[in-house]
C-alpha cells in the first residue's frame, strides 16, 4: 500500500478503474510523493507571507493604540487586540523556519520579529504608563512597521525557488497522460470522477504557477537592469546598457497577456512606456524622456508588485488542490 492509499498490486484493485488507469495514476502518484516535502515548504513560505500581510494589516490599530496610552486621561485602550494576534503569528513564525529549509536571513527576521513583539508586550502591559520605556517602545514599533516591505521581496524569491523545484511540467504531463486514458478507458462513476476532477484542478494550478514564475523571473531581469538608471543625472536609452534585453523582456511579458482584461493592460502598459521613452530620447526630447522613464518606473513597479501579488494567491490555489488530489488519490482503490 502506497503512502496514499494506493494498492500495490492489481488484484487489489478496484475492476470500475481499467488496469493502464491505475498504472498511470501509481507513475504520478510516485513523483506527486516526492513532491510533498516541497509542497510543505510551499505552504510554510505562504504561511510567512500571511503573517507578515496581517502585520501589515494591524499596524493602524498599534498606532491608534499607542497614541491613545499618552493621552491624558480616558479609558486604557484594548492592549489584547494587538498582544494576542502578535503573539500567535510570532509561535506561527518560529514553526515555519523550523520545519523547513529556509535560509538563516529568515530565521533571523523572525527572530527580530519575536523580540520586538516581546518589547511591545513588556511595555504596553505595564501598569503605570509613566514607566513605559519609549525608545523600547518605539523601536519595537518601528521593527513591526517596516519588517513587511523589508522580508516580503526576499520570501518572493524563496517561493519562487521551491515552486521551481516542483516541477510542475513533469507533473502536468503524468496528469495528461492519466487523462488521455482516462478518455481511451470511456469509464464513467464516481471514482472516476473524482480523479479526473482532482488532477484536472491540480493540472490547472501547476500551469498557472508555472507561468507564473516565467513572468515572475522576466519580471526579475527587468528590474535588475532598470537598477542601472539609478543615480544617473539624465537617464536615456542609449546610457543604459541592456536597454534591448529590456525591451525584450517587457515585450515578452506583454504577449503572455493577450487578452483585454485589467490584468493584461498591466502587463503591456509598460512596454508601451518604454517604446515612448524611447522614442523621446531619439528626439532629443529631454523633459518627455525623464516624464516616459518615470512613467516606466512606476508602471512596471505595478506590475511586478501585481505578478508576486498573484504568485502567492496561485501558490494557495495550488496548496488547495494538492490537499484535495491527496484526498482523491487516498480513496482510489
Amino acid at each position: 500500500m502506497s503512502a496514499f492509499g494506493l494498492p500495490a498490486t492489481r488484484a487489489a484493485r478496484s475492476s470500475k478503474i481499467p488496469d493502464v488507469v491505475h498504472d498511470a495514476v501509481i507513475r504520478f502518484n510516485e513523483k506527486f510523493q516526492q513532491r510533498q516535502e516541497q509542497i510543505g515548504y510551499l505552504n510554510a513560505n505562504k504561511d510567512l507571507h500571511d503573517l507578515l500581510h496581517h502585520l501589515q494589516d494591524l499596524q493602524g490599530l498599534i498606532k491608534s493604540t499607542v497614541a491613545a496610552i499618552h493621552r491624558p486621561s480616558g479609558e486604557p485602550p484594548d492592549m489584547d487586540g494587538i498582544i494576542d494576534p502578535l503573539t500567535v503569528w510570532v509561535v506561527q513564525g518560529q514553526e515555519s523556519v523550523k520545519k523547513t529549509e529556509f535560509p538563516k536571513e529568515h530565521k533571523l527576521w523572525i527572530t527580530d520579529f519575536s523580540k520586538a513583539v516581546n518589547d511591545l508586550r513588556a511595555e504596553l502591559s505595564k501598569s503605570d504608563t509613566a514607566t513605559i520605556e519609549v525608545p523600547k517602545l518605539d523601536r519595537a514599533i518601528e521593527i513591526l512597521a517596516n519588517l513587511p516591505a523589508q522580508e516580503q521581496r526576499s520570501l518572493n524569491t524563496e517561493l519562487v525557488k521551491c515552486a521551481t523545484r516542483l516541477k510542475t511540467d513533469e507533473l502536468v504531463g503524468l496528469i495528461d497522460r492519466i487523462l488521455i486514458e482516462l478518455g481511451k478507458a470511456g469509464v464513467v462513476g464516481a471514482e472516476t470522477h473524482d480523479l479526473r476532477a482532482g488532477v484536472g484542478s491540480f493540472r490547472i494550478s501547476c500551469r498557472a504557477l508555472t507561468d507564473l514564475i516565467d513572468e515572475h523571473n522576466l519580471c526579475q531581469e527587468v528590474d535588475g537592469a532598470l537598477r542601472e538608471a539609478d543615480g544617473l543625472p539624465e537617464v536615456a536609452a542609449d546610457r543604459l546598457s541592456q536597454w534591448a534585453e529590456i525591451k525584450g523582456w517587457l515585450q515578452e511579458i506583454a504577449k503572455h497577456h493577450p487578452g483585454s482584461l485589467p490584468d493584461d493592460i498591466r502587463a503591456k502598459r509598460p512596454f508601451e512606456s518604454a517604446r515612448e521613452f524611447e522614442e523621446a530620447c531619439a528626439a532629443v526630447d529631454k523633459a518627455r524622456a525623464k516624464n516616459r522613464f518615470q512613467r516606466l518606473k512606476e508602471r512596471f513597479g505595478d506590475l511586478f508588485l501585481n505578478t508576486d501579488t498573484a504568485l502567492l494567491r496561485i501558490t494557495q490555489e495550488l496548496l488547495a488542490s494538492a490537499q484535495t488530489l491527496d484526498a482523491t488519490l487516498r480513496r482510489f482503490q
